[in-house]
């Protein structure tokens, strides 16, 4: 569910839990999050947030959903041109963008 305050979006998800490897699937998670948050930062670019995604996805043995991207949003734009990866396989066009301003 998505909410639209004065153009700018707030998204909301809920989680399911599957019965295999709950545990792991969840700390894979959390951890991918935290990761890929920190590299949220001048100088860095959209594949160095892919790589670092996919090595934890791979240390904790979990397997990333294909499909999925990450844009960059803003006021009355959900969908904006700067888009992470997060599995390099998916959609080879995208290009590298450097994060910041």
């Amino acid at each position: 569910m998505t909410y639209h305050i004065d153009g700018f979006t707030a998204a909301v998800a809920h989680t399911h839990v599957l019965r295999v490897r709950v545990a792991d699937v969840i700390a894979a998670v959390n951890t991918a999050a935290e990761v890929a948050l920190r590299l949220m930062r001048p100088g860095k670019n959209n594949k160095d947030v892919t790589d670092v995604i996919q090595k934890v996805a791979a240390a904790y043995d979990c397997k990333i959903v294909e499909g999925v991207l990450s844009h960059q949003m803003k006021q009355f734009v959900i969908d904006g041109n700067k888009v992470a990866l997060i599995i390099t396989s998916t959609f080879p066009y995208v290009i590298k963008l450097n994060l910041g301003r």
